[in-house]
């Protein structure tokens, strides 16, 4: 008996019990302790791997523009447009990952406030080619991932502004072969990973023999 009990304390103490469910805090109250954390100074980095609807992203709301946060890494939470407002004041983020947003061209255009980001990584958004131009004023990036059927390459040529850009991702974007030819000027590119795009296998040819310290998954 005395062992049964012991062991039903040490679940209990990790928020278990035997037969019955998980009791650990959801995503939206480990968030929110993260944000607790990062208002006394104590956190720089807002990272939890756990699904997150807009409305648990609150506590970034709360959070003062002096907080020091360094990255938020939230790669299942999904962003709207509040959401983009809100990290729009954290200047000093390097580091950015989100799941699904609803962000358009407007909401990047709030987020070229966040000039030191260097890993800009969003699954999916809303935005077209004409977002672009907001993106090459981030210039210190060094890793773009985006996915968005609305971008066609039209406006790559404003890539040519992220000098420090070493690894490009597009994700379900209809870009054309025209596009390749922006991505082939990027100085510092070493891979480029296209999915679900309208590029043809000649079109990688060439930006292969114009680029062979390039690698390109597509």
């Amino acid at each position: 008996m005395g062992l049964v009990l012991a062991v039903a304390a040490a679940l209990l103490l990790r928020g278990m019990v035997p037969g019955g469910s998980t009791a650990r805090p959801g995503g939206a109250q480990l968030l929110k302790a993260q944000c607790a954390a990062a208002e006394r100074g104590r956190l720089r980095r807002i990272a939890l791997d756990l699904p997150l609807a807009p409305t648990d992203l609150e506590p970034l709301a709360a959070l003062p523009s002096s907080a020091p946060l360094q990255a938020v890494l939230l790669p299942q939470a999904a962003a709207d447009k509040a959401v983009a407002q809100w990290l729009a004041r954290f200047t000093s983020v390097q580091e950015l990952v989100l799941g699904n947003t609803t962000w358009d061209d407007a909401d990047f255009s709030h987020l070229a406030t966040l000039r030191r980001l260097r890993v800009l990584n969003l699954n999916a958004t809303r935005a077209s080619d004409a977002a672009l131009p907001w993106l090459s004023r981030m210039h210190e990036l060094e890793v773009l991932r985006l996915g968005s059927s609305r971008i066609t390459g039209s406006g790559a040529v404003h890539l040519l502004e992220l000098h420090h850009l070493r690894h490009l991702i597009l994700q379900r974007a209809p870009i054309e072969d025209g596009a390749l030819d922006a991505v082939a000027r990027l100085p510092a590119l070493e891979s480029l990973y296209l999915e679900g795009t309208r590029v043809s296998d000649e079109a990688i040819l060439r930006l292969k023999q114009r680029r062979p310290d390039l690698h390109v998954h597509w």
